[in-house]
């Protein structure tokens, strides 16, 4: 019961100190006048690059947690199946033992699992944006797009 409102938390939590650090680097941009609209943003490429790298570990810190949580659920499920016949052994709050164990010893991993389905995530919705975008193109140059279906 204390481990899903935990983990929730964590992921919120990340996504507000994300937020917040991305919120920062983009108040160092300049205001450009004279465009139509509430105000335009210019940044530099390095900021650029800096908010962009906030976005990342903010998602990667996500499913840190996501997959910290499984860890956990994994490791007291394991302790209660392992010493079911023994209930003397069995500890008095084998989640937080588990999450314990799973930082402890198991952290490094997580993390580097993490990294590797984060980043494929990013990469394939980049792709998935790069065909949406030639399927546009595509459906204007044949006049699909146009609504002049013959």
């Amino acid at each position: 019961l204390v481990s899903p409102p935990l983990f929730v938390c964590a992921s919120v939590g990340a996504l507000v100190l994300g937020g917040y650090g991305a919120l920062l680097l983009m108040s160092t941009g300049t205001l450009r006048y004279g465009t139509p609209g509430f105000g335009h943003l210019t940044l530099d490429g390095t900021t650029e690059a800096l908010l962009a790298a906030v976005a990342g570990a903010t998602f990667w810190l996500v499913v840190f947690c996501r997959h910290l949580q499984y860890a956990v659920i994994g490791g007291a499920v394991s302790e209660w199946y392992a010493n079911a016949d023994q209930w003397s052994t069995v500890r008095t709050y084998p989640v937080l033992a588990a999450l314990g164990r799973a930082l402890r010893y198991h952290a490094g991993s997580i993390a580097l699992g993490s990294l590797m389905i984060a980043s494929l995530k990013l990469v394939r919705l980049l792709f998935v944006m790069v065909r949406r975008r030639l399927r546009r193109a595509t459906d204007r140059a044949h006049g699909r797009g146009l609504g002049m279906n013959f």
